[in-house]
This record gives C-alpha cells, sequence and structure tokens, in this order.
C-alpha cells in the first residue's frame, strides 16, 4: 500500500506525539538528538535540548509548507528514535511478528488481570484486548502477511 508523504508524516508524527505523552518530549528529544548529527553536536545543554524539543514540535505540529520539509528531514531519525515496536507498527504494520508479540502481551495482561483478581470489567476488557490482538494476527497471515 503506497500512501502520500503527507498520510506518511503524519502517521510520524501521530506516533511520536503518543511517545512523548508516554515518556515526556526532553527523553524524545534526546533520542532524536543522538540520531541526527546536527542535533547532536548542538545538544550539549539542558537549554540546547529544549531548543532541539521545540524544533521537533514545530515540524512536526507545523502546517506551512517549511516545516512541512522540516518534518521530512527530521523523518529518518524521528523513526530510529522510536522504540522498537513503535518502529515496527509504524514502517510495517501488518507484520505478523509484531501483531503476534502484540497478541502474547496483550495475553499475558488478560492472565495477569485473573490472577490478581482484577474487577470483572477489567478481566473482560483486558481479553477483549487479547482476542482482538489474535484476531489481527490471523487476519494478516490469512492475507499472506510475510515474517520477516
Amino acid at each position: 500500500m503506497k500512501i502520500s508523504r503527507e498520510a506518511e508524516a503524519g502517521r510520524i508524527a501521530r506516533e511520536i506525539e503518543s511517545w512523548a505523552s508516554e515518556i515526556g518530549w526532553k527523553r524524545v528529544a534526546l533520542s532524536v538528538a543522538e540520531r541526527r548529527s546536527d542535533f547532536r553536536e548542538s545538544a550539549a545543554t539542558a537549554r540546547d535540548l529544549h531548543n532541539i524539543e521545540q524544533q521537533i514540535k514545530r515540524a512536526l505540529r507545523g502546517e506551512t509548507d517549511y516545516y512541512r520539509r522540516q518534518a521530512a528531514e527530521m523523518a529518518p531519525a524521528l523513526v530510529a528514535a522510536l522504540p522498537a515496536e513503535r518502529r515496527v507498527r509504524l514502517v510495517d504494520p501488518d507484520n505478523p511478528a509484531l501483531l503476534a508479540t502484540v497478541a502474547a502481551r496483550d495475553g499475558i495482561q488478560a492472565i495477569n488481570a485473573v490472577h490478581l483478581k482484577a474487577p470483572a470489567s477489567v478481566i473482560e476488557q483486558e481479553v477483549d484486548r487479547a482476542i482482538a490482538a489474535l484476531k489481527a494476527v490471523k487476519q494478516a497471515v490469512l492475507n499472506g502477511a510475510a515474517f520477516a
């Protein structure tokens, strides 16, 4: 499936924003700076890191052609900075190995909910998530997705 650059940039931006909401923008900026030479050279102080963080946010959130170009230039470093599961989900979302990993994790979370005597509503939610993850694996395999 071929998608436009704008759609790809939007997917990267959403994944980075989601990741930043979990770990914080400072850690995202540091991870991106380690993978981009011009950022790496200018990330010597906390203030420098803050400036890098602001550049990343502007590029991801900006709506002008300038910021779109900036986001496109940053894309390889942004994708490389993502944790492995997020990166694979972004690059190859139908990868059966990724889907199987997610299904295994979700299955363990459902089992843990039972073992820890979570409320029935939580157990139901975790089991439903695990079943959906297993169905995604089945669908990817039936659609001919190859293991990478």
